[in-house]
């Protein structure tokens, strides 16, 4: 998986032109995230009762095995015979040299925090967006449709936007403007979980914020090449994905130890002790805290961003300057 998520940015250098390397990315990145919500949606129905594990372990067994052969035995070269740009022809820093090179470059190092963050946030909600709002009422059901909806809107987001910086080269404006809503919208959440019978604000709010979080993702990998080049683009991406899998673990215990048993005015409202967990239901705790927190960082982030980030399309500009010169 690690060199899976490392790998699209580079994948889209060597094997498309410029202008088809923003979509690339967007799908390659965004394969992840779908096959996570076909298994999340179809597991329970092909599995509805124990006996049916087995079948659902087979059925998902063949997909894997299709994939596993075709990239063992249908995949014969790292890169095309023609190289589809001028940067596909350069040849990248060894991995050490551009590791020194990549952490001296200022913009790099604001989107490792940034994406990270991002990232680190979003593996945070996902993971216990369930037990955040069974606490006002809403059950361990309408907690995985939210999931399934910041998947859904990010997978079409990510299209749209894609296909936009790939006419355009829009990366750095783009990318702010996604984070920037991104964070609108996650507060927005932050605020509207704390109160009761309010499922369609939820809804719209949770699909905001995964629409533009997600579609940030692939632009940023892409800017993560251009501050960076002529390093190697999975060393970036893969610093990047790292950074997000850190904070992702951080935050998530903060988020934990943060919690606060549930004040007993507000245990009326609780549906936790009713969620189909393995033990029989989930321990009501108040996120309140922890939410503020998790809006707080989003929004410094966020400002941190839009005023610390300029990236310098290094690659872009010397294809250019390539394309000048042969003309």
């Amino acid at each position: 998986m690690p060199f899976a998520m490392a790998s699209p940015a580079k994948v889209a250098s060597l094997w498309f032109p410029e202008q088809q390397r923003m979509i690339a990315t967007t799908v390659a990145s965004m394969s992840n995230p779908f096959g996570i919500l076909i298994g999340s949606a179809l597991s329970p129905i092909i599995a509805s009762s124990a006996s049916k594990m087995p079948t659902m372990l087979i059925i998902w067994f063949i997909p894997c095995a299709v994939s596993t052969v075709i990239s063992t035995f249908g995949v014969w070269s790292s890169k095309p015979p023609t190289p589809p740009s001028s940067s596909a022809a350069e040849e990248s820093e060894p991995y050490f040299a551009g590791l020194k090179q990549i952490i001296r470059i200022k913009s790099f190092r604001v989107l490792l925090v940034v994406l990270g963050a991002g990232l680190g946030l979003f593996t945070t909600l996902t993971t216990l967006i369930e037990q955040i709002l069974c606490t006002r009422g809403y059950s361990d059901n309408f907690a995985g449709l939210c999931s399934a909806l910041m998947i859904i809107f990010g997978l079409v987001m990510s299209v749209v936007l894609g296909l936009y910086v790939d006419k355009t080269r829009n990366f750095e404006i783009t990318a702010k403007i996604c984070f920037a809503f991104a964070g609108v919208f996650g507060c927005g959440f932050v605020a509207a979980s704390q109160f009761p019978n309010i499922p369609i604000v939820i809804g719209v709010l949770v699909s905001l914020f995964g629409g533009f979080g997600f579609a940030f993702y692939p632009i940023c990998l892409e800017l993560g090449v251009e501050c960076t080049f002529p390093v190697a683009e999975a060393t970036s991406t893969g610093l990047l994905v790292i950074s997000g899998q850190i904070q992702g673990i951080i935050y998530i215990v903060l988020m934990q130890i943060g919690a606060l048993p549930l004040p007993f005015d507000q245990m009326k409202y609780q549906v936790c002790s009713q969620s189909k967990s393995a033990d029989g239901g989930i321990t009501p705790q108040d996120f309140q805290y922890s939410l503020y927190g998790f809006g707080g960082i989003m929004a410094a982030v966020a400002i941190l961003f839009l005023f610390t980030f300029h990236c310098e399309y290094k690659r872009l500009k010397m294809e250019r300057e390539r394309q000048q010169a042969n003309q």
